[in-house]
């Protein structure tokens, strides 16, 4: 995910699609550096799972009385811990990740990886797309790229048609803009870390 936040990894307006990955645009000191220095990403929940012994313990009563209980995990907020894992993987063969927003956003601090709570999707009457809100940030910026978005994809101009190369232009266009609203907003995340952070410790003393 810090490739695709954080690295220029993409062509645009080659194919069907606005974009294309070719992580062979990314060189290897690139990489290693912003693994090391790029500290935020916005991404799919990281769930807690019981420990291994626990979940054996647990499928065998459910075997011998007949239950169907799921064994399901809870979404870490905090510290993320060996027995925590994404909770879906990140198809980028279909979708660009950095194209959507999350309700949860990951950081790396200290040596170790945190989890925090930060929007909501909310359906919007009458239309096909929804909403993402926040108590703690302003997230319209994000709600109109993704209008913008819409429109871009539902009037792609394929390679060798007319207007292409104007239309590439504009998906370029539209990937600097929402990189610039993005490294905003990931400065007030980095913000909202260090507080919930902070009271996370204190709460645990």
């Amino acid at each position: 995910m810090v490739a695709i936040e954080y690295l220029n990894c993409r062509e645009f307006a080659t194919r069907d699609e606005i974009w294309t990955f070719n992580f062979d645009l990314i060189s290897k000191e690139d990489l290693i550096k912003a693994v090391r220095t790029r500290k935020i990403v916005v991404s799919s929940p990281i769930i807690h799972y019981p420990p291994l012994v626990k979940s054996l313990l647990k499928s065998l009563e459910n075997y011998f009385l007949g239950r169907n209980d799921d064994i399901e995990g809870f979404v870490t907020e905090g510290s993320v811990s060996r027995d925590d894992f994404p909770n879906e993987v990140e198809f980028i063969d279909f979708w660009d990740p950095k194209l959507s927003f999350s309700e949860y956003f990951q950081v790396h601090d200290d040596g170790r990886f945190w989890q925090w709570k930060i929007a909501k999707l909310t359906p919007i009457k009458g239309e096909t797309y929804s909403k993402w809100s926040s108590s703690e940030i302003d997230l319209t910026p994000i709600n109109e790229m993704e209008v913008k978005l819409k429109n871009l994809r539902d009037n792609i101009i394929k390679p060798g048609k007319q207007g292409h190369a104007e239309f590439k232009l504009e998906v370029k266009g539209y990937y600097r803009e929402l990189k610039s609203i993005r490294t905003g907003i990931f400065s007030n995340l980095w913000k909202i870390h260090l507080k919930n952070k902070d009271y996370w410790i204190r709460s645990r003393k």
